[in-house]
């Protein structure tokens, strides 16, 4: 994570501004400024201007020469009319209403600069919970032992050490352009490669400590303190921060540039480094960690850090560059000027630290509007990244609840910047027959509007590919293979697919046999002898008796043996089921089998009752076996449109259609299902959380799909309003 810079110059809200005029006119002691403040002379934008530190709170402000000027007349012995009388003096010829001496110390009061303010001591911690996606937790003064950095920073901001890094990060561009095929096979090598995550979350996390440190080593080199690192949870996820707020003090706007830019040029050498092993480095772990680390440390870093539109290096850059310290807050208070102008017909407060007239005001309201909908480009990916992980876990219309919360939030945290009625209004007057009660009341009938229009939905559930008109063989009585057709053999209606043999059956079919054939040898003898030996002749009866007997019993041997030889009833391709492993215990027992029934290497293994022998189908046409949770079936309809995504396939190319919707719950879930995480075993409950199948006619595809691929459906169901949706989430909750 980035470092944290809180300036703390930008303009209080008016009506904050307007209510601390008031208590100060109130008052009838003299204005004195605090004696603990920190003041410093530094350029900024060609000009000279002033920064005040405020030790407690650790903010700081910016004032122009006249302002500072004015600001220090508050010594404790003037009072407010005497102010007004002496800060006009110093903007002669111009003329400086009173109404603006009173609005800019009440701004100073409101920012804890004079000894009447409330001291700000709780003004950091409560800003490190102000924003529910960035919170930051109290970190320690690395003071102590950033000195024991300081030979390495000698070091490495030699001009040797310097003119050596550019030589290796250029170079090592040079080497990524001319391979840069290799690189990106390598790095989606690098990507499917699970079994190394540890180790990549170590090295990136080595490169953001790297990151901060760089910031700190910088700013302390040029003469600043970095006076906190912590740990900050940025959407969620734990990240390092750096607080070298006291770049502000440094006095040339280059050296404050550097400061900021330190991190992403330490990242840019770590980058040029893992560059370099990985050309000199075979395939294997210590590849795979240095594409990732090229890949975080370049594009991601230049990208992320550099983007001026959020508070990170790239913004304390520009902010700089231009001369405008707390860039976005000036911007946002100017357009919430403009907007309450708009609203309420009022004169602008008055404008401190920076001139925010002609085209530089102008230029605010651009940035002002770039970073409103870049922000809010962000927030609408994470909204959409955490919206499809609730779908796919069964709370989409919570998720959408609390995403709608959120956004009412910040809609009611917006409304007393812009609704609050200014001090100089009359009381009196009707607030919903003025401009702003009926901007307001346009607002809220969009609103309750909205919560009444139907909106598109749909369901999400994972689903496995199998071949249409498929028909699944098993084994019905076990037996060993002795032989088989091979994976993706085309087989006719009673081909023989996999033939199996019982040991025990066989042979007692071939003692069946050879007792056919004593008996049949017997009776011939006996028919042969019956004309002179009495006794033969009563014996034949008995002989033909047991010979039929036994010739039963053999088809009966027989048409068992006839199950075990497994036939297909319709013509396709006999596609391979799922692949099972052996496992260690097993593997040197012939009579167990891994991988699948038709493999040439399970010849002579033992196959039990109800194992699957293949899956016959159509060899291009797909059919996709979706698995519905029970609190999402009753919204699928047979001939809802379904849209599937596949992982190597453009989003919206793989289509299909409900043909079919189970009444009754599944009794089992594929293993491929379950071993892919789509649908956890903890999850699996037949009694209280059952599943259904819906079946899915996909679209022709010019190249067919896998069998048994797994891949994420989501069915377009019938719209429905978020009153219906909150509603039906109350029910199903409650």
């Amino acid at each position: 994570m980035d470092r944290v810079r809180q300036p703390g110059d930008g303009r209080i809200a008016r009506y904050a501004i307007e209510r601390e005029a008031e208590k100060l006119k109130a008052k009838s002691a003299a204005l004195r400024l605090r004696p603990d403040l920190i003041h410093k002379r530094i350029q900024s934008g060609g000009t000279m201007v002033w920064v005040i530190k405020d030790p407690l709170a650790r903010t700081y402000v910016h004032f122009t020469e006249q302002e500072h000027t004015m600001l220090c007349l508050a010594d404790g012995k003037r009072s407010l009319t005497q102010l007004c009388s002496d800060a006009a003096a110093l903007f002669v010829p111009q003329h400086l209403p009173a109404t603006n001496v009173v609005q800019f110390f009440a701004e100073a009061n409101a920012k804890g600069l004079l000894i009447a303010a409330k001291l700000p001591s709780s003004a950091k911690t409560t800003s490190r919970w102000s924003n529910p996606l960035a919170i930051r937790l109290p970190g320690i003064d690395p003071t102590p032992w950033l000195g024991y950095l300081d030979p390495i920073a000698r070091v490495l901001f030699s001009p040797f050490a310097i003119v050596a890094g550019i030589a290796v990060m250029l170079v090592a561009v040079s080497m990524a352009v001319s391979r840069w095929s290799v690189f990106a096979e390598n790095l989606s090598t690098a990507a499917g490669r699970f079994d190394l995550w540890v180790v990549l979350v170590l090295a990136i996390a080595m490169t953001k400590i790297t990151h901060e440190l760089a910031h700190a080593m910088v700013c302390r080199k040029l003469g600043g303190q970095c006076t906190e690192i912590g740990v900050m949870f940025l959407v969620g996820i734990p990240c390092l921060y750096c607080d070298v707020s006291d770049a502000w003090m440094i006095p040339r706007p280059w050296k404050r540039m550097l400061v900021s830019a330190a991190g992403m040029i330490a990242e840019l050498m770590i980058a040029a480094i893992a560059t370099w092993v990985w050309v000199f480095t075979i395939d294997g772990p210590l590849r795979d960690v240095c594409v990732t680390v090229m890949v975080v440390c370049s594009a991601s870093t230049v990208l992320f850090n550099g983007n001026p539109l959020m508070r990170y290096d790239g913004y304390y850059i520009l902010s700089d560059a231009i001369g405008i310290p707390n860039l976005a807050g000036r911007a946002n208070a100017l357009a919430n000027d403009r907007l309450r102008n708009f609203l309420w017909g009022v004169a602008p407060v008055y404008s401190s630290s920076v001139d925010d007239a002609g085209a530089r005001s102008i230029g605010l309201i651009a940035y002002f509007i770039a970073s409103v909908v870049y922000r809010w480009m962000v927030y609408s990916a994470l909204a959409t990244v955490f919206y499809a992980w609730a779908k796919s876990h069964g709370g989409g219309d919570l998720a959408l609840i609390v995403i709608g919360s959120l956004l009412m939030s910040f809609l009611v945290r917006g409304f007393p910047r812009w609704f609050k009625k200014p001090c100089t209004q009359s009381r009196s007057s009707d607030f919903f027959s003025t401009r702003p009660g009926l901007a307001l009341a346009g607002l809220s009938a969009l609103l309750v509007a909205g919560a009444f229009v139907p909106l598109p939905r749909s369901v999400t559930a994972p689903s496995i590919t199998q071949p249409q008109s498929a028909e699944t063989l098993v084994v019905t009585l076990p037996g060993r293979v002795q032989n088989a057709v091979r994976g993706g053999t085309v087989v006719q209606p009673g081909q023989v697919v996999c033939s199996l043999v019982d040991d025990d059956a066989a042979q007692h079919r071939l003692s069946m046999t050879t007792r056919r054939d004593q008996l049949v040898s017997t009776l011939a003898s006996l028919q042969n002898r019956r004309g002179i030996d009495s006794d033969a002749a009563s014996t034949i009866p008995a002989t033909r008796r047991a010979l039929d007997e036994t010739e039963k019993q053999i088809k009966l041997v027989d048409r068992e043996l006839d199950r075990r030889s497994i036939r297909a009833t319709v013509r396709g391709v006999a596609f391979d089921p799922e692949r099972m492993a052996m496992s260690p215990v097993r593997a040197e027992d012939s009579q167990f089998w891994s991988g699948t029934p038709l493999d040439l290497d399970n010849r002579g293994a033992r196959l039990d009752e109800g194992t699957t022998i293949c899956v016959i189908g159509d060899e291009v046409e797909r059919d996709a076996i979706a698995y519905i949770r029970q609190q999402d079936v009753e919204l699928v309809r047979v001939g809802q449109p379904v849209a599937i995504l596949v992982a190597d396939r453009p989003r919206g190319s793989v289509r299909g259609v409900i043909m079919e919707v189970a009444t009754s719950p599944a009794n089992e879930i594929p293993e491929g299902l379950i071993r892919s995480g789509r649908i956890s075993d903890k999850a699996i409950d037949v009694l209280r959380s059952p599943y259904y199948q819906a079946r899915v006619r996909i679209d022709h595809q010019a190249t067919p799909l896998s069998v048994r691929m797994i891949a994420t459906v989501q069915v377009e169901v019938e719209s429905a309003s978020a009153w219906i949706r909150l509603r039906r989430w109350f029910s199903n909750a409650f």
